[in-house]
């Protein structure tokens, strides 16, 4: 296996806890669909993305990492069907981290979705 690709696992399972940015990004998702309802239409937004020459609106680009978060694991998930040998360990390591991301992202819109707070609003007293 690449040592390039070697790193870059190895990473993705030493950052798990950075990576749980991504709950956080998604629990927000609905907020940010509210904003940009209210605020798309913008004469500032509009002019952002013409000087920056950018196809898609605001919108979608803030829909990426909700849409990625899901497509890592199916990568890994990939890249371990064709490998042998080398890196599996790694490879199955950062499956295993992503998946639990995943799991977590799930749980936590679930837990908003029923109670409609996030878990830390409840100031932990559920711990």
């Amino acid at each position: 296996m690449n040592e390039v690709l070697l790193f870059t696992l190895t990473c993705l399972c030493c950052q798990k806890e950075e990576l749980q940015v991504y709950e956080k990004y998604c629990q927000n998702k609905p907020r940010s669909e509210v904003v940009w309802r209210q605020c798309g239409d913008s004469l500032f937004f509009q002019e952002c993305q013409k000087k920056l020459d950018h196809k898609l609106s605001l919108d979608a680009y803030l829909l990426k990492p909700v849409q990625r978060i899901t497509k890592y694991q199916l990568m890994l998930k990939e890249m371990l069907k064709c490998s042998k040998g080398e890196g599996m360990a790694e490879l199955e390591e950062a499956l295993a981290t992503m998946l639990d991301i995943v799991k977590s992202v799930n749980d936590s819109m679930h837990q908003i979705a029923i109670t409609g707070f996030e878990v830390s609003e409840l100031g932990g007293a559920w711990s």
